[in-house]
């Protein structure tokens, strides 16, 4: 068992050493770690280099003396053959870089943007104006201020612009970047923004749409401040977003106190009738009635 017959000799398997007239497995060995032939064998993903099992070009020997690629983040650049970008991330240029409308963070994640430019993580709001050389301006105002026509104003001081300023719309995204509902929204987002575009190349009302977007960060209560805080001092002129009923509960409340109109762009069970609120998404009975016929 476990021999084969070399030059009319039985002989061990090449993963088995002979003892005592029978074949035993060898020894594994891990990365890093020296190797005697005879009675030991490297483990899968390396090869015996100079009496040591050493990784595949394509691993790298981690603390555990396993044999793992390592998974860069996004901006990182791909030095050797053992660094791997995962698959939220692509390999371009020398380095992993997020796709679509994603650009790297400060922590190496990917971040909304519109122009696929420098931003930061925690931006509190993304100014989409004119891309300058591929750069989407970004900026995070600090605590107690807030951003107001691209400058950081103290609470107590701001003054909204009047709406439809300075041949701008803005549009209040409220949507979730992160957390529980971040791929979900996100995906409206995205399409909210192919609108936006596309808006923007005939003009609305000879003004410019320009997003304003905050992380709902997956939760009812952050959303409806945020929406909150986009009419009252980021100057939007109506809201769209939300996934949840909790969600949009709240927000219908901050559109009705303002005046503004707010769009629900998911399903929704009717019934509700605001003058300033409007639902996209389909109704039970566009949904089941189909389903049951």
């Amino acid at each position: 068992q476990h021999t084969d017959l070399v030059n009319g000799t039985c002989t061990c398997q090449p993963t088995y050493h002979c003892t005592d007239g029978s074949c035993a497995a060898k020894e594994i060995r891990y990365c890093n770690t020296t190797v005697q032939p005879a009675t030991q064998q490297c483990m899968a993903l390396t090869a015996n280099v100079n009496g040591v099992c050493k990784c595949l070009p394509e691993y790298k020997c981690n603390d555990n003396h396993d044999c793992k690629p390592e998974i860069l983040g996004c901006g990182d650049a791909i030095v050797a053959t053992y660094q791997q970008c995962p698959a939220w991330l692509t390999a371009k240029d020398g380095k992993c870089q997020c796709k679509d409308l994603y650009a790297c963070g400060t922590n190496n994640d990917c971040v909304l943007s519109q122009c696929g430019g420098d931003i930061v993580s925690n931006c509190e709001i993304y100014r989409f104006g004119t891309p300058t050389n591929g750069i989407c301006l970004c900026r995070k105002c600090k605590d107690g201020t807030v951003l107001v026509n691209n400058e950081c104003t103290e609470n107590a001081q701001v003054s909204p612009a009047p709406a439809g300023s300075n041949g701008i719309i803005r549009l209040g995204l409220v949507h979730s970047i992160t957390g529980a509902d971040g791929p979900s929204e996100t995906a409206m987002l995205k399409a909210e923004m192919i609108a936006i575009n596309e808006i923007n190349t005939q003009g609305l009302l000879g003004k410019t749409v320009v997003p304003v977007i905050l992380d709902s960060a997956s939760s009812a209560e952050t959303a409806i401040s945020n929406a909150e805080k986009m009419v009252t001092a980021l100057s939007a002129e109506a809201l769209i977003g939300c996934l949840s009923i909790d969600c949009r509960d709240g927000v219908i409340d901050v559109a009705i106190q303002h005046g503004v109109p707010f769009w629900f762009p998911s399903n929704d069970e009717g019934e509700l009738c605001e003058e300033t609120f409007f639902s996209t998404g389909g109704l039970p009975n566009q949904l089941l009635v189909s389903a049951i016929n």
